[in-house]
């Protein structure tokens, strides 16, 4: 089996004279190499990578391998044309209904989770984002390395205080959801679908939802735990919760 070299303009971005050595398939990178040489190897190597996969896909063991599991013959990873095919064209997505869920990050501290909640959002195709107190908003590089563009596909606003972002969420006639441990919380996945339009929020990864939030919350959600740990990642129980009553207001 032969893998193909990167296309000639690509090769030679990535191929520095006396930039790097490979011994035992390793790069090799020291001084007075920088950080731009490295990220040229990284780009060699994801085409080298993509390419070997894409050609091993093929090879009979794996169909082999699919037919001792049962699994259908035909069955096999689509491509990233094939993916993006299914998926709405972005220039459609600015007047395609939304699901009547606002997101609303309640004093989150770190950039990658604010990035990671952009992504779910646009993956559940939401109304928008509501991003409050010291919640840090794009552009920030932190948030661009795990949101891959949706901070420019998800509608945000930014609001000083959680009850400003409250008075804004109820003026569209949600209601507030928080998710969170509370004495009158019930399962994320009971929410009603006379329930929408709906606002979930989501705190502080240390210190959880503010209290006055809580106080005033129409509603109170959590995920069930089943291990020694209180709670899931802020990003991850935001994800979980998003796409539940994404399926509920999508169901018959």
């Amino acid at each position: 089996m032969r893998v193909t070299q990167p296309p000639g303009d690509e090769l030679r971005r990535c191929t520095l004279p006396g930039s790097s050595r490979a011994i035992n398939g390793n790069y090799q990178v020291g001084p007075p190499q920088t950080a731009l040489i490295r990220q040229s190897l990284n780009i060699r190597k994801s085409y080298w990578t993509r390419n070997f996969l894409d050609k091993f896909a093929t090879l009979p063991i794996l169909a082999n391998s699919a037919q001792s599991h049962n699994i259908p013959g035909s069955v096999r990873k689509l491509t990233h044309e094939e993916i993006n095919r299914q998926r709405l064209p972005k220039d459609r997505a600015p007047d395609a209904p939304r699901s009547p869920i606002i997101g609303m990050l309640d004093n989150i501290r770190s950039l990658y989770n604010v990035g990671s909640m952009f992504r779910s959002a646009d993956g559940a195709f939401i109304s928008s984002l509501y991003l409050c107190g010291y919640t840090p908003k794009p552009p920030r590089k932190g948030i661009q390395k795990t949101a891959l563009g949706a901070t420019k596909t998800v509608p945000w606003q930014f609001f000083p205080s959680p009850l400003e972002a409250m008075n804004a969420a109820r003026a569209e006639g949600a209601r507030i959801c928080v998710l969170e441990h509370t004495t009158g919380s019930t399962p994320y996945h009971q929410v009603r679908k006379a329930d929408f339009p709906i606002c979930l929020v989501v705190g502080n990864e240390i210190t959880g939802i503010s209290p006055e939030v809580i106080a005033t919350a129409d509603m109170a959600i959590e995920i069930p735990m089943y291990g020694t740990k209180q709670s899931l990642n802020a990003a991850v129980a935001f994800g979980i919760a998003l796409f539940e009553l994404t399926r509920i207001w999508k169901s018959g």
